[in-house]
């Protein structure tokens, strides 16, 4: 998959909204993800203030990864 064209920065740091969701590169809504978070399936966010968090965009990649390979 060509990670490039669901516009995510080459590196550094996406928000959930960048990558989660309808038409994005994990096609899922964001309870889903929340959950699968929660229960350890899915990569937790970093905290970057009060109200803001985000994700590696490595660990996004490697999270996509794993379930390309299986």
């Amino acid at each position: 998959m060509n990670y490039n064209d669901h516009r995510l920065p080459p590196g550094g740091y996406a928000r959930l909204d960048d990558f989660v969701g309808k038409g994005k590169l994990i096609p899922v809504s964001r309870s889903t993800w929340y959950a699968w978070v929660k229960s350890g399936k899915a990569i937790a966010p970093t905290r970057i203030g009060p109200r803001t968090s985000v994700y590696s965009v490595e660990a996004i990649t490697a999270f996509v990864s794993s379930f390309e390979e299986k």
